[in-house]
């Protein structure tokens, strides 16, 4: 999450990211208008031992249904393991697992808000 990549994909106008490593979290904020709906994701200190805690802070402008689906599709890119296949002269074909990252759970978290609030009218009134 701290590279320079992995941000420059995720962020911009109404969508930031803030690592806080000293407590191994991750929050994701979109802006709406003068509120902010806010995603934040908390890594065990024995990962990968344990998965990571995916938390909803503050859902603004948001049916309760549809968030607990954004949050739930997070956690499913997160925990989810996707078959990789490589191949090694030596031994034939090598394959291992791999668990889904941060970056794709925010991305696709990005995804669903930017979509929800593309060509809505602002009104502060409507997101309290």
């Amino acid at each position: 999450m701290k590279s320079p990549e992995a941000t420059a994909m995720l962020v911009d106008d109404n969508f930031s990211v803030k690592v806080a490593g000293s407590v191994n979290e991750v929050v994701a904020s979109y802006s709406v208008d003068d509120h902010q709906l806010e995603i934040k994701m908390k890594i065990p200190a024995d990962w990968p031992l344990h998965r990571i805690e995916v938390k909803d802070v503050k859902p603004v402008g948001v049916d309760e249904n549809r968030w607990r689906a954004w949050i739930l599709a997070v956690q499913q890119i997160i925990w989810s393991q996707v078959f990789v296949f490589s191949f090694s002269f030596r031994s034939g074909m090598l394959t291992y697992w791999k668990n889904g990252t941060i970056v794709d759970g925010l991305s696709l978290f990005k995804k669903n808000v930017t979509l929800h609030f593309e060509g809505q009218v602002e009104c502060a009134i409507c997101y309290s």
